[in-house]
């Protein structure tokens, strides 16, 4: 599983010996048309020439936005476009369809059958096998909030793909899984910034050990500043960050 460096976006990878399943297709707004292209080719290049499937976890452009930037060539391994219906009226959205679309990827937008408690979002499994859980969230106004978030079974470790869903509804989505014996990869959502409230002790209880990568590049927020001192006495010393790591990326095997 790859923590793909791609600047103050999100983009994680996780490989097998024939396919490649990419949760989010981001990159940095901050990056020029010529770094979106160089990432997509480096990536690209380590997919060597594997299909592969693309699930966005929620449609703001830090997400997915480098879609729009693929060749023919390079979308033409793409099996599909999975992503939440919960869409933006925005040009980056419509530019990056009507690209997929005029090179005949298909796109599957999943509704929301989830039913909501009050104001309350919360996480649920709509599918589940030996390898992969994918959960979607209940209905709601707020895009990163009501999307999609998957745990990726290795093995030995679980790898839990967040976009920007809060720490605590993740935790109640996954406390009640069959993986609860095997160490967790947290993708720290919303690239360390806030996310609801992350209890240290709620998640050392749950898994006998965590780690928390961090997707992260230059950003006028502030992340990963906001949950960097729990982030680092939940994993029990300094996460990995993407801008920062050796290689780019940050790699795991599961």
């Amino acid at each position: 599983m790859t923590v793909v460096n791609c600047g103050q976006g999100n983009w994680n990878e996780v490989h097998s010996s024939e396919h490649v399943l990419v949760y989010d297709f981001g990159a940095s707004q901050r990056y020029s048309d010529r770094q979106v292209k160089d990432l997509i080719s480096r990536r690209m290049r380590a997919m060597n020439g594997r299909r592969y499937t693309v699930i966005i976890s929620h449609w703001d452009m830090d997400h997915f936005q480098a879609l729009k930037f693929c060749s023919p060539t390079q979308l033409a391994d793409c099996d599909a476009v999975f992503g939440p219906d919960n869409i933006p009226d925005t040009l980056v959205y419509r530019d990056t369809i009507e690209h997929l679309e005029s090179n005949n990827v298909a796109i599957v937008c999943l509704r929301s059958t989830i039913s909501r408690k009050g104001r309350e979002i919360t996480l649920s499994s709509i599918y589940s096998s030996a390898t992969i859980d994918v959960y979607r969230a209940s209905a709601g106004s707020s895009r990163n909030q009501t999307g999609i978030m998957l745990a990726i079974k290795g093995k030995n470790k679980v790898a839990l793909l967040t976009g920007d869903h809060h720490y605590p509804k993740i935790l109640d989505a996954v406390s009640t899984s069959s993986f609860s014996d095997r160490g967790v990869i947290l993708v720290t959502p919303h690239h360390g910034g806030e996310a609801g409230y992350l209890s240290v002790s709620r998640w050392q209880t749950a898994f006998p050990n965590i780690e928390c990568p961090i997707s992260v590049g230059d950003n006028s927020y502030g992340h990963p500043q906001q949950n960097i001192s729990r982030l680092q006495a939940l994993e029990g010393k300094m996460p990995k960050l993407t801008v920062i790591a050796n290689d780019n990326d940050i790699e795991y095997l599961l």
